[in-house]
C-alpha cells in the first residue's frame, strides 16, 4: 500500500489553474474511489493557493490516479508525491510552510475541515487520519515553538498590510461579500485592527445566520449597491467559480458615492466581474498583488520549523508502519483467544476445580500454543535454517536460544524429538502424548 498526494499549486500552475481545479473538485473523493480500482482513501484539501489531494492506494495505482485527476480537474502535469515525499509534503501545508503567506495561520484549519469532510463522507481511511492527524500536532509545535504564527501572518492580514499602507482603517466602515471560512478570518483581522462597523452580503442568503453569529450587520439580498456605496472598504471571499459583484454594481455604488471605492478581492475564483476594475473611481486588489507584496520572513524560523517537520515526518512514518502490525496483532490475539477459549469450555461452570484439573488445562493450553512453532522448528531444521528459526523466535516472543543450543542438535541423528521447546520446555514427545490423550 502506498500514500500519494496530487498537487496543483500555484507556483507551478498559476492562481488561475489552481482557482479551475477548486471549481471542478466536487464529490471529486468519491468519485475518485469509485472509478479507480484498489484505492482505499481519498481526502480533497483546498486551500486559498492550492487544490491538494492525498489518497492511499495500491502501489501501481500511482499512473492511473495522475491521469484521472488531469483529466478531472484540467489541469496539466500535476505534482504527484508518494510515500515519504507526500507525508512530508502534507505536513509542510499544514503548517503553513508551503502557503501564499509562509506561515500562514488559517491552512491548518482548513486541512483541519478537509478531514471533517472526508469523515462525513467516509472517504478517509485509517492511515490517511492519522497522517492528516500528525501533520496537525505537527503544525501546532511549530506555531508553539517558532515566531511564525505568532506574527498573526495570514492571507487577510498581508492583504489588509497593503490595505492599510494606502488609508487609515480604524474607524472604517467594511463590507464583506461572502460567509465562508475566509470571511469568518476577515472578521477577525479586521477587528483586531480597529475596523468595528461591518456588514457582510450573501447572494445565496446566509447572511442573517453569518451576521449573528459575528455579531455583524446582514445586508438584505437588494442591498448590495447600497452597501457598496457606504462602505470605505469591500472584502470579497466567496469564490465559488462565478462574479458575484458585477461591473453594473460597481458603477452603481460609485455613483453614489464621492471617495474611492477600495476592493479586496481575496476568492481563487474571482468574485468581482473582470470588467469591474476599469471602473473609474475604483482601486481593486487582488491576489496576485498580494503574493507580489507579502514580505519574508525570518530565515531562522523558517529553519527551526523544517526541522520540526522533519521531526513530524518521522514520527507520522513510525505511526504508520506500527499500525500496519495491527492485522498481525489481531491474528495472534485471535489464535491465543481461540485455544483459551477451548480449555475454558473443558471446565466446569460453576463452582471450583481441583488443582491438578487447573494444572492439566494450562497444559493443555501450553501444548497447544507450543504445537505449531514446534512444527515449524522441526521443517526449518530438516530445510538447514535452525539458526534463521531460532533469530525469528527471539524477534516474536522474546526468547534467546544460545547458539551452543540451536546448532548442537542435528536432525539427521534423529535427536530432534528430544529437543524442548525454548517456550514451554515440552518436547514434541510430550505434545504426541497429550494428543493421544484428546483422541481417547
Amino acid at each position: 500500500m502506498a500514500i500519494f498526494s496530487f498537487s496543483v499549486h500555484h507556483l507551478s500552475h498559476g492562481l488561475d489553474a489552481v482557482a479551475r481545479a477548486h471549481t471542478r473538485a466536487g464529490d471529486l473523493a468519491h468519485d475518485l474511489l469509485e472509478v479507480i480500482d484498489k484505492t482505499h482513501g481519498c481526502v480533497v484539501i483546498p486551500t486559498c493557493n492550492r487544490l491538494d489531494l492525498l489518497v492511499e492506494a495500491n502501489e501501481e495505482a500511482g499512473d492511473c490516479l495522475e491521469r484521472f485527476l488531469a483529466r478531472r480537474l484540467a489541469v496539466a502535469d500535476i505534482v504527484m508525491r508518494r510515500d515519504h515525499d507526500a507525508i512530508e509534503h502534507v505536513v509542510r501545508v499544514a503548517a503553513g510552510l508551503d502557503s501564499l503567506v509562509v506561515g500562514e495561520r488559517e491552512v491548518s484549519g482548513q486541512v483541519r475541515r478537509a478531514l471533517t469532510v472526508a469523515h462525513r463522507d467516509s472517504t478517509s481511511s485509517v492511515a490517511l487520519t492519522r497522517l492528516l492527524q500528525g501533520a496537525l500536532r505537527t503544525s501546532r509545535i511549530i506555531a508553539q515553538l517558532t515566531g511564525l504564527a505568532s506574527q498573526g501572518r495570514s492571507v487577510v492580514a498581508a492583504a489588509l498590510d497593503i490595505v492599510a499602507s494606502e488609508r487609515a482603517l480604524a474607524g472604517c466602515r467594511a463590507l464583506i461579500v461572502g460567509t465562508g471560512a475566509y470571511a469568518g478570518a476577515a472578521v477577525a483581522a479586521l477587528r483586531s485592527r480597529g475596523v468595528l462597523d461591518i456588514a457582510c452580503y450573501s447572494s445565496s442568503g446566509r447572511a442573517q445566520h453569518f451576521a449573528s453569529g459575528h455579531d455583524l450587520e446582514a445586508v438584505s439580498q437588494g442591498g448590495l449597491v447600497d452597501a457598496m456605496a457606504e462602505a470605505d472598504l469591500v472584502i470579497t471571499c466567496r469564490g465559488l467559480g462565478s462574479p458575484v459583484v458585477m461591473r453594473s454594481d460597481v458603477e452603481a455604488a460609485c455613483d453614489q458615492r464621492s471617495g474611492e471605492l477600495l476592493i479586496l478581492d481575496l476568492a481563487l475564483n474571482r468574485d468581482l466581474e473582470d470588467d469591474a476594475q476599469r471602473v473609474p473611481g475604483v482601486r481593486v486588489i487582488t491576489m496576485e498583488e498580494v503574493r507580489r507584496q507579502v514580505p519574508d520572513v525570518a530565515q531562522r524560523q523558517v529553519e527551526r520549523a523544517e526541522e520540526l517537520v522533519a521531526e513530524g515526518v518521522g514520527a507520522i512514518e513510525s505511526d504508520l508502519r506500527e499500525r500496519a502490525a495491527t492485522p498481525v496483532v489481531r491474528a495472534v490475539r485471535a489464535y491465543v483467544d481461540a485455544a483459551l477459549e477451548t480449555e475454558l469450555a473443558r471446565l466446569p461452570s460453576e463452582g471450583t476445580i481441583e488443582a491438578s484439573q487447573a494444572r492439566q488445562a494450562l497444559r493443555r493450553l501450553a501444548a497447544k500454543m507450543a504445537h505449531t512453532p514446534t512444527v515449524r522448528a522441526r521443517e526449518a531444521a530438516c530445510q538447514g535454517a535452525t539458526t534463521a528459526f531460532a533469530r525469528a523466535v527471539e524477534q516474536v516472543i522474546g526468547v534467546t536460544v544460545a547458539p551452543s543450543s540451536v546448532n548442537r542438535v542435528d536432525p539427521s541423528e534423529g535427536d530432534w524429538d528430544a529437543l524442548a521447546c525454548p517456550v514451554t520446555g515440552l518436547t514434541t514427545d510430550d505434545l504426541a502424548r497429550n494428543n493421544e490423550k484428546e483422541k481417547q
